[in-house]
């Protein structure tokens, strides 16, 4: 009877760790055997190894069979530091390298017999494949723990050090947060996770650097304007150009704050025109910028119907009464639309809109998503915006970023945003990865992989964002955005200088105030304040608003002044103040220009021999006027 229970207790119970996913698997044969609570620990370093504890607690359910031999395979073979230990102290671990895997196995001192009893013992190792930095960001993947029917329980605990910065998004939700030692720490349990896994990044911000190129032929016969769309500053993203090449004759924004660069071509001509920089991409806590002001009137125009958002129609209108307000759209839209990868397979361009969508939801790409989602929001009343741009993905099974035919990229996604009317503010959202990764939040939080390059709002069509903008369907190298973990420089203070050296005293003059900000870096709330003396005094105006100073821009202003006195011959100072918000918050430049007063009239000797030159002839001349006079009476 001895030696049959010897061979009985022989039997091994395994575990498998995979790394995409992970399988928690013990052999089948073991399952009514033992019930098994593991806890995981994973607590990384500022160089992003993680030191993992896999901690196991195994129980009999028979009176016959305990634990003896753990196995545990790693999907990398880039594991150190391997050790093992129970109550009593160190157990024996082996680790063998087989096909890039790394197994682990430890022998257990502990014979544990009897009905309930339990033994626990621990696994450690060391690890750099569960967190990568991309750029500024820090992304933490703990792969899907699959577990078999005699797991009973299990937790999991990630622990990153305060280097990796703040949390910007995680999935899913952790039970518990704590913050101790340097580290934050989260907690996930068996049910919290539901069989997905952890995904998490941290980070203060996200940062890319960008060359877009902008193509354009003239076919006509005389020359034409063109105008491109550049990547502007929202409150979520900071552009830094680098260059702008050929510079534009003019920068200027429209209604939805886009940034738009004109040019002259001449006919027969083509325009090439790279632009190139790093953007800053915050999430969605802090804003970069304070929010635009925006009136109920300016509101009104993101309610109305426009082509592919069919806010009027019938069919439309229904849905959107029938859903209570904007988070129920959301969900709507990611439960009932579906991505169609296989549109991806074929270069043929068709933006379906929101009705086609909603009618067939199944053969949807991301801007169907997006359409969709802002005629819903407009429907009900609801201020919304299709926005277009680079989205970062390293899965494009769950994150898909091609929008083909119109743009021919690979690179580019479709998302939208809404207005909050209590936060003041615009609020981004992704339906399309909401959907595609299975209910990832991309509500309530969306990320700082999104990089905005036009933002559709007045209009659902125009601008046309970097990559549009093609002389030849092979053209594919015209959006190139990469991690970047270089310094940005910070905001400069502009030139400014006034065009008048002297002026002609009891005249006015016009002076032009030039202001150029010769960086690739705008400035916010820019306002000039001009202070003149008693003597110069400023017909208008004695402030000027910029609000917005684009990069590597020239604006100018008509500056009117007089001097009271037609004698006035002095020199006087003329006061400039420049403000404006940059990267460290409201920063300011002061200038004093000098200005000659010339007199109209001054009694020095060549003056005086003209007046006494004019007395004498006007004397003369009334003098003759006179007798003339009396001989012809």
């Amino acid at each position: 009877m001895k030696a049959k229970f010897l061979k009985i207790v022989s039997v091994l119970l395994f575990f498998s760790v995979l790394l995409t996913p992970v399988s928690l698997i013990p052999k089948a044969q073991a399952a009514s055997q033992f019930s098994v609570s593991l806890d995981y620990s994973f607590t990384f370093q500022d160089n992003g190894v993680a030191n993992v504890s896999q901690k196991v607690t195994s129980k009999n359910l028979t009176k016959d069979y305990f634990t003896q031999k753990y196995s545990t395979t790693i999907h990398n073979k880039n594991v150190t530091n391997v050790s093992g230990s129970d109550g009593s102290g160190s157990i024996a671990v082996t680790s063998e390298v087989v096909n890039e895997s790394t197994i682990i196995t430890a022998v257990l001192k502990q014979e544990v017999v009897g009905l309930n009893e339990s033994v626990t013992f621990t696994i450690n190792y060391s690890t750099d494949s569960f967190a990568i930095k991309r750029g500024k960001i820090w992304d933490v993947s703990i792969p899907q723990i699959e577990t078999s029917e005699n797991v009973a329980s299990y937790q999991v605990t990630i622990s990153v050090p305060d280097s990796f910065g703040k949390l910007v998004k995680i999935a899913p939700n952790s039970v518990s947060q704590s913050e101790a030692e340097g580290h934050k720490s989260y907690v996930f349990t068996k049910n919290s996770l539901n069989n997905s896994r952890i995904g998490a990044s941290f980070g203060d911000y996200q940062q890319f650097k960008f060359t877009l190129k902008y193509r354009y032929k003239n076919t006509k016969v005389y020359a034409v304007k063109a105008t491109i769309a550049l990547p502007p500053d929202t409150e979520y993203q900071a552009l830094y150009y680098k260059n702008i090449d050929p510079r534009p004759v003019e920068l200027r924004t429209d209604f939805d704050g886009n940034y738009l660069a004109d040019y002259i071509i001449k006919p027969g001509k083509k325009l090439e025109v790279i632009a190139s920089g790093d953007v800053k991409i915050i999430d969605s806590d802090t804003p970069l910028q304070k929010p635009k002001t925006w009136t109920e009137t300016d509101l009104e125009k993101f309610t109305k119907s426009d082509k592919y958002i069919e806010v009027d129609n019938r069919q439309i209108q229904k849905k959107a009464k029938e859903l209570k307000n904007i988070d129920e759209i959301y969900n709507f839209v990611v439960s009932a639309v579906k991505y169609d990868f296989t549109r991806l397979e074929t270069n043929k361009y068709n933006r379906r809109g929101a009705l086609a969508t909603i009618n067939q939801p199944d053969k949807s790409i991301c801007v169907d998503f997006a359409d969709l989602f802002v005629a819903l929001a407009r429907a009900k009343g609801i201020p919304a915006r299709g926005l277009v741009g680079y989205g970062y993905s390293d899965d494009t099974s769950k994150r898909p970023t091609k929008i083909e035919g119109l743009v021919n990229s690979t690179v580019l996604h479709a998302w939208a945003e809404y207005y909050d009317k209590s936060q003041k503010r615009w609020i981004q959202v992704d339906p399309t990865w909401g959907s595609t990764t299975g209910g990832v939040d991309y509500f309530n939080r969306i990320d700082t992989n999104h990089f905005v390059f036009v933002i559709n709002g007045v209009s659902s069509t125009l601008p046309i964002p970097a990559g549009g903008y093609k002389t030849s369907v092979n053209q594919t190298d015209d959006v190139s955005v990469k991690f970047s973990d270089e310094k940005l420089f910070e905001s400069a203070m502009p030139d400014i200088s006034l065009s008048l050296e002297q002026i002609v005293s009891g005249f006015p003059a016009t002076s032009k105030l030039k202001i150029t900000n010769n960086y690739g870096r705008a400035l916010f709330n820019a306002v000039i304040e001009i202070e003149s003396s008693k003597t110069l005094k400023l017909i208008k105006p004695n402030k000027v608003t910029i609000g917005i100073l684009l990069p590597f821009a020239s604006n100018s202003y008509d500056i009117k002044l007089r001097s009271d006195s037609l004698l006035d011959n002095q020199v006087e100072n003329i006061k400039l103040k420049f403000s404006a918000v940059g990267d460290k918050g409201e920063t300011e430049k002061r200038l004093a220009k000098e200005l000659k007063i010339k007199p109209f009239f001054s009694f020095q000797i060549p003056q005086i021999m003209l007046l006494i030159f004019l007395i004498i002839t006007l004397t003369s001349w009334v003098h003759h006027f006179q007798v003339k006079r009396k001989l012809k009476a």
